[in-house]
């Protein structure tokens, strides 16, 4: 039998079940043997060699006296001259160790010995350490090494046919499986074996194999995966590759493990599953090996595949790290920064990430945390200073956060890092360059606020562009404005779709813009429907709380004005309820916008939200009660200078206009240099601030102006109005102005009503035109506006208007008998309809609304009434009615009644002469307070 010549004669025994096996499977067509692997439950442990512990520097050891064993010193030799993970190649260490075996040993250091020294002959290269490499293995293959037999076969199989299948078939001979296999492989690659004996060669090569497998090699299993895998001998059997991968993987072979761990994991040849990845990737942990630790503690970081058990997380990562697996110390950093729902240990964290920071090749990213946890002081003090060279270190490895948060240090100025913003701006343009939507919006912020560089509002709208291409959702509403704004209807469709793109993003404004849309029909099909569906999205965005409902109640009252205003309510309401800190703020500001409240009942409104740190509530606070005036346990300039601290534009503002002038001039080119003006209302109110102040003044305000004109929103009635006043105190074009204002009343700003009215009744725009502001006014009121009927009777009143009785009646009927409405105008528009100035219907109206007003207790009503009756027309006088009225308006506390009622019983005037009443009335006239205009 050719097969029990190849092998001795107990190899020959041992290898019977794998002949059995053999004949039992059938054959693969192609002829390749049909193996099976082993029952796993019933193999032999496999035999797993561990390396040997170095216990110190052998390149620097003498060759004198060891403990170690002679197994020991040999693997150390044999890692030396090959070099390892743990040591460097360094052939003189090897040949120092071995020639120390060979003088402590009769038999020298023996064939493994000399087949180590032969390997570092080979590694030379050179032909004449090759010859001496062979004669070495041979002598070593005499003393039966099949090691040295199996190495000898290698050395000669490129150039000594031959010689290398002898030597192959003397390790095959004493069942070496890699021999075997060798050897099979080299009669087949030269076709030195006719067809049976190349088929013999195969069927022992395999039945070696199984029999090496069978007695504990179970890395010889990694050789039946090769075999069934490349089908060098016969089709390959994916199937039976799969079965001895398992097998070996079973056995704890941590190759085997890792491959089918990464075939699980991939997907390859087998159905996805993480499960039997990680399970695998266990087993080759615990056999030793180094590269499957990082994968085992990420799994049991993210229970992806395992149960999560952040303990083991921590020991397979630690354990990746120190074999050399470094990208685990960030690992780690994030473990103990709680990232994966573990308590912090912020000391922890920082240390870790500090490790992985400081590598060579650290990531960006990594770089990055380090600088965020030395900014915000976590698990290290803070440290602004080296926070921000971390971060730019980052920012110049590629991180668009690094260079961004590097941006926002220097630009606000930290501890230890001065503010630069000209080198806050270059940070920005390098994060947006990468990438960061943010970055562009600051760079659009930058140039609109000129802060590092000159103002630029077409600069600032650039950058606003590219930050919605770059995926902001709030400057694709902004982007997404200008564009309907077109009257391009292309351009104006385009700007729809960007605002539809930015409310799908999370932008409330924008989805509460399209809620509009479709509930009005402009710009989109009326569709109600729709309307319910985007409000329903609005609501469901969680990155402002809140925010939609302030969004969607400001755009209904931008819509439908006062008629909105419950509606608006509610939605504030509901706004606070989600935890919005600036429902209430904004709920104020649309109330006294419209006029719709008491200024208590903005202070009730503003002050919780001012206490909660509010910053524009403490600065409305601070303007509505006006210098010393207290609400909520501060001045109204207490609250402005906490606003003004906590960086409100406005607020500061508002403080530099009570400066001296130098000291103003001084706080305002330092507000501007500092970048606070932002914004059309920013720029109008800083222009304001300048108007007054000079030569210099002026020109800094029509500067502003100009700046806020680029930037005004048709809507922004107060920017608008502010407008107007800069162009009037600037000399500027009156014409413009009147535009403005008349822009400002379309967007609903109450004040641009008179304003404009007086304006063109003054002449403010031009030659004076009282008639256009009567005609102005009326109309308006024509159209409901009960303030235009107000404001045209003051105007009558105060002589700015002379209109016709016909038209002033025509008012007078609207208003009726409602005294609120009339106000102070009451008794203006009585004396001069008393004196004829509207004739004869003028003088009874005015008559009527007296009588109402003094009977509904008005004192200065009654003593005007009282005057009607004593000193008016002839044909209207009743004395004894004006003596009464008199009195009732004296007895009400008024003090001019009093002093009249005296002079009356002074005189005997319609009463009889009485001195001792008129010196008792000029007395409580002079105890009386100068009265309050009614």
């Amino acid at each position: 039998m050719r097969l029990a010549l190849l092998f001795q004669p107990a190899t020959a025994r041992a290898l019977m079940t794998g002949a059995a096996l053999l004949a039992a499977l059938p054959a693969n067509a192609a002829g390749l043997p049909a193996f099976a692997p082993p029952d796993a439950a019933s193999a032999k442990a496999c035999v797993v060699e561990k390396p040997v512990e170095l216990g110190s520097d052998w390149t620097a050891w003498d060759g004198g006296k060891t403990d170690r064993s002679r197994d020991d010193l040999l693997a150390i030799a044999r890692e030396y001259a090959v070099g390892s993970a743990r040591v460097a190649r360094d052939p003189d260490a090897a040949r120092r160790i071995l020639g120390h075996l060979a003088k402590a040993s009769k038999e020298g250091a023996g064939p493994e010995g000399a087949a180590i020294e032969a390997r570092m002959l080979i590694a030379t290269g050179d032909e004449a350490d090759r010859t001496k490499a062979i004669e070495l293995l041979r002598e070593a293959m005499k003393t039966g090494s099949r090691s040295a037999a199996r190495s000898l076969g290698d050395l000669l199989a490129g150039k000594d046919v031959d010689g290398a299948v002898r030597a192959y078939r003397v390790a095959a001979a004493q069942g070496d499986p890699r021999a075997s296999l060798a050897l099979a492989r080299l009669l087949k690659l030269t076709g030195k074996a006719d067809p049976a004996t190349l088929d013999l060669a195969v069927t022992n090569a395999f039945a070696a194999i199984v029999s090496a497998v069978e007695t504990g090699d179970c890395r010889a299993a990694r050789l039946m995966t090769t075999l069934y895998t490349d089908g060098a001998f016969g089709e390959p059997r994916p199937d039976l590759a799969m079965a001895w991968t398992r097998f070996a993987a079973e056995k704890a072979d941590s190759s085997a493990a890792i491959l089918l761990a990464k075939a699980y994991h991939r997907g390859l040849g087998v159905t996805p599953d993480e499960t039997k990845a990680v399970r695998y990737f266990e087993i080759a942990a615990n056999a030793g090996r180094a590269s499957a630790l990082l994968p085992v503690g990420i799994a049991y970081a993210t229970g992806v595949g395992v149960t999560q058990d952040l303990k083991k997380a921590a020991e397979f990562l630690a354990k990746a790290g120190e074999v050399g697996r470094t990208d685990a110390w960030y690992w780690l950093a994030q473990l103990y920064r709680g990232d994966f729902g573990g308590a912090p240990v912020p000391d922890k964290a920082y240390a870790y990430l500090v490790k992985a920071a400081e590598l060579p090749d650290a990531p960006a990213d990594v770089v990055f945390e380090r600088g965020i946890a030395e900014r915000d002081g976590f698990g290290t003090p803070k440290n602004p200073a080296a926070a921000l060279a971390h971060l730019e270190k980052a920012a110049d490895a590629g991180s668009d956060k690094g260079a961004y948060e590097a941006a926002m240090l220097v630009r606000t100025g930290a501890d230890g890092v001065p503010r630069d913003l000209p080198r806050a701006v270059r940070l920005f343009r390098l994060a947006a360059s990468n990438g960061s939507a943010a970055a562009a919006v600051r760079l659009s912020e930058v140039y609109r606020c000129g802060m590092g560089v000159a103002q630029s509002t077409e600069k600032a709208a650039t950058w606003t562009e590219r930050a919605a291409f770059l995926g902001s959702s709030s400057s694709m509403e902004i982007y997404a404005r200008r564009l309907m704004a077109s009257a391009d209807p292309e351009t104006a469709a385009r700007g729809l779709l960007l605002l539809r793109e930015a409310a799908q993003g999370g932008d409330a404004d924008a989805a509460a813009s399209m809620v509009i849309a479709y509930e009005t029909g402009r710009g989109l099909p009326a569709d109600a429907e729709m309307a319910a569906r985007w409000k329903a999205h609005g609501s469901s965005l969680a990155a402002a709380p809140g925010g939609f409902e302030i969004a969607l109640a400001k755009a209904r009252l931008a819509e439908n004005g006062l008629a909105a205003m419950d509606e608006a309510r509610a939605l504030f309401s509901a706004a606070e309820t989600a935890g919005a800190i600036d429902a209430r703020f904004e709920l104020a500001r649309a109330l006294d916008e419209t006029g719709s409240a008491e200024p208590q009942d903005l202070l009730d409104l503003l002050i919780p939200s001012a206490k909660a740190g509010h910053v524009p509530s403490m600065r409305k606070l601070g303007e509505l009660l006006e210098g010393s005036e207290q609400a909520g346990g501060r001045s109204g300039y207490e609250w402005l200078q906490a606003a003004a601290a906590a960086g409100d534009f406005t607020a500061s503002l508002a403080l530099a206009n009570g400066l001296p002038e130098a000291s103003r001039i001084a706080e305002l080119k330092r507000l501007a240099e500092d970048g606070g003006a932002c914004s059309a209302e920013d720029f109008s109110k800083l222009g304001l601030a300048w108007v007054s102040l000079g030569a210099e003044g002026r020109a800094e305000a029509a500067r502003y102006g100009a700046l806020a004109s680029e930037t005004v929103e048709p809507t922004d009635g107060g920017s608008l109005m502010a407008l107007a006043d800069i162009i009037i105190g600037t000399d500027g074009d009156r014409t413009k102005a009147e535009s403005y204002l008349r822009m400002a009343l379309e967007a609903g700003e109450p004040k641009a009503l008179r304003r404009l009215a007086e304006g063109l009744a003054r002449g403010t725009f031009g030659p004076p035109a009282p008639k256009d502001a009567e005609t102005l006014l009326v109309g308006r009121g024509d159209a409901g506006d009960s303030s235009a009927d107000v404001l045209f009777l003051k105007l009558a009143a105060d002589d700015v208007l002379a209109p016709e009785a016909a038209v002033l009646a025509r008012v007078m009927d609207r208003i009726g008998s409602d005294l609120d409405t009339l106000g102070g105008n009451l008794l203006k528009l009585a004396a001069k309809a008393r004196n004829g100035a509207f004739g004869e219907d003028g003088r009874r109206r005015a008559n009527d609304w007296l009588l109402r007003a003094a009977e509904a207790g008005k004192p200065a009503a009654m003593r005007a009434l009282a005057e009607t009756y004593l000193y008016g027309p002839v044909n209207g006088r009743d004395p004894q009615k004006g003596i009464a009225w008199m009195q009732k308006a004296a007895d009400a506390g008024d003090r001019d009644a009093k002093r009249a009622l005296a002079a009356a019983y002074e005189v005997g005037f319609v009463v009889a002469p009485d001195a001792t009443k008129a010196r008792a009335l000029n007395d409580e006239a002079v105890a009386v307070e100068p009265p309050v205009t009614q």
